[in-house]
């Protein structure tokens, strides 16, 4: 690789995640889908001479709380913040659209994501996933002991279903294929606008864990 060639993907690369940075500021509504139902969370993102800053709140914190440690990579969104029990929340989430969706993690526990821009001067509520069914592995995949995420992006339709679903993060030996099939099989509640169903895109990762052995040796 040339010096020229270098100097060039440089610049692009720092083009491209300020205009990243720069789609990502505003306010962000939506859910944190946890082992006992989804919760409402609420984001503000900031942008100043490149650095990021904003709050998270997840009910039922009382304020929200400074984001920690943020940063963009890609089309990914990384930040912490602690909650009214201090305890650290971190939350990885990738951007597409208009939506942004991924993990937010509280010590062992990880729970889906799903935000929205809401939009001005009308109420606009989130899709909520009400219906989930567990990915299959692929022999492939579990005779190469494969763990990781997909991540994906689809449209909830106004009737709740997952439409359009395609692979933004791929894990390969036939566990993308997997993914789609199963989110296209969850059902939600669809996001409202104005109190009418409306299509909405949203983003999900989808997790494939090997199950551990109880037997004993």
């Amino acid at each position: 690789m040339t010096i020229a060639l270098r100097i060039a993907l440089l610049i692009a690369f720092g083009t491209c995640n300020s205009l990243m940075a720069a789609s990502l500021t505003g306010e962000w509504n939506g859910a944190v889908y946890t082992k006992d139902g989804p919760i409402s969370v609420y984001l503000r993102v900031n942008q100043d001479d490149g650095k990021l800053s904003g709050s998270a709140a997840i009910d039922p914190m009382k304020k929200g709380a400074p984001l920690e440690n943020a940063e963009i990579r890609g089309d990914e969104l990384s930040f912490e913040i602690h909650d009214d029990l201090n305890r650290a929340v971190r939350f990885r989430l990738t951007l597409a659209g208009t939506s942004l969706g991924g993990e937010a993690t509280v010590g062992t526990e990880v729970s889906k994501v799903t935000l929205l821009r809401p939009d001005r001067g009308s109420k606009m509520t989130a899709p909520v996933l009400i219906h989930q069914v567990e990915p299959e592995y692929t022999k492939e995949a579990r005779t190469a002991k494969v763990e990781g995420t997909v991540a994906l992006y689809a449209e909830i339709a106004p009737d709740g279903t997952a439409k359009n679903v395609r692979v933004l993060r791929s894990l390969g030996f036939g566990l993308d294929e997997k993914a789609v099939e199963c989110v296209e099989q969850w059902k939600f509640k669809p996001a409202e606008r104005e109190g009418k169903p409306v299509t909405a895109a949203a983003n999900f990762e989808v997790n494939f864990r090997l199950k551990k052995s109880t037997r004993q040796p």
